[in-house]
């Protein structure tokens, strides 16, 4: 339309110049300049309302897991133009910066992370392995922030309008949740002890200036001679430590993080301390026969990775997806096989907003005993 409109600006601003030029020259002029100001107060985007801002995250969500798929007969060129429509849809969807409004509260929501993620998988060939794990995060984390959008609209359904001041709050502290920040590379505890040992090291044995010229070759023999010695004696003194405590400050450790143990995040869902794989799988079962069958195969597959977590199988972490977790279990054959079942029907079903009838429920929970028995380790 704006094209359209130009042309015929640009038309009739030469049938006026012949006609009568001057003022109808300036008079076109201020019309096209007025018709800029309108285009520029059309592009500001309004407010969107926070149920509308969740369903831009799940048509975000949907259109990414495209990515990963190819069409019967589709030519790499033909890919590649699809998926960087896609990509173009959901920044449409998702602008680095939008305001949400929720219960009359203006709320302003930094989507940022979405533009630089989506940047990093455009920067990897379609050949790279690493692409499809990109967007298998993408996806993850835009689910998170959906489900936790979802929690705080039911809240509203259940518990009543609260102040603007409170809204605004509760809004804000969702989105500032771990689940949509990336996890921070952090320094482990043993590598902070042992660069603090270093350094104490290079206190306790400073560069030692170089001796004067002229110095017999015996005084610098026993110069190296006493450095070595003292070295010697400090490294043995801290080894004999090592083996006197060390046993003991570890047992006394590992006791202290079980019962310091706090929530985890899983797939975006919380599951408390005091919750484990048994209790997860209980409410499967309840979701099952109450006839919520994908909530159920949600509850129960969440119930799987705790389980492997709390048998040292996998390590489970907020920023990891379920294609992370059966990675990490690709060298279990009699494991992987069932896992692989489980996250293909989980993904179907939880994801793919397909409806989940008995006999997927019966096949999930086939496979979910299969995968915990002992003899899968």
């Amino acid at each position: 339309m704006r094209l359209i409109f130009l042309k015929y600006l640009n038309h009739a601003t030469r049938r006026s110049d012949e006609a009568r030029p001057g003022i109808l020259m300036n008079a076109h002029r201020i019309a096209f300049l007025l018709f800029l100001i309108l285009l520029a107060c059309l592009n500001v985007r309004a407010a969107t309302s926070l149920a509308n801002y969740r369903e831009s995250l799940r048509e975000a969500a949907n259109a990414i897991e495209t990515l990963a798929m190819t069409e019967e007969g589709e030519s790499r060129a033909s890919y590649e133009r699809r998926g960087a429509r896609t990509i173009q849809n959901v920044r449409l969807l998702l602008p680095a910066t939008e305001t949400v409004e929720w219960n009359s509260a203006l709320m302003s929501v930094d989507n940022s992370w979405l533009d630089e993620a989506l940047k990093n998988y455009a920067k990897l060939s379609a050949s790279d392995p690493r692409r499809e794990e990109e967007a298998a995060r993408i996806t993850e984390r835009l689910r998170a922030i959906e489900e936790h959008v979802s929690e705080i609209l039911g809240q509203q359904t259940v518990g009543g309008a609260k102040t603007k001041e409170e809204a605004k709050a509760k809004l804000a502290s969702i989105l500032r949740r771990d689940e949509y920040q990336e996890q921070s590379q952090q320094q482990s505890a043993l590598g902070k002890l042992w660069q603090r040992f270093l350094k104490w090291l290079r206190e306790l044995f400073p560069e030692s200036k170089p001796l004067p010229q002229g110095t017999p070759a015996a005084a610098r023999g026993l110069s190296f001679l006493s450095s070595m010695i003292i070295i010697a004696l400090s490294l043995a003194g801290i080894a004999f430590l090592a083996w006197k405590f060390a046993p003991r400050f570890f047992r006394d450790r590992k006791k202290y993080v079980d019962e310091k143990k706090g929530a985890r995040v899983v797939l975006g869902e919380r599951v408390e301390a005091n919750q484990s794989a048994a209790d997860l799988w209980s409410q499967a079962e309840q979701f099952a026969r109450s006839g919520d069958l994908r909530a159920a195969i949600r509850k129960g597959y969440i119930a799987l990775l705790c389980d492997l977590g709390d048998r040292k199988v996998i390590g489970l972490a907020q920023h990891k997806t379920n294609r992370d977790y059966l990675r990490a279990v690709q060298q279990r054959p009699a494991l992987y096989q069932p896992m692989r079942n489980l996250t293909n029907i989980f993904e179907q079903h939880w994801y793919g907003l397909a409806p989940a009838d008995e006999n997927d429920w019966t096949e999930f929970r086939g496979n979910y005993q299969k995968a915990v028995t002992r003899n899968s380790f």
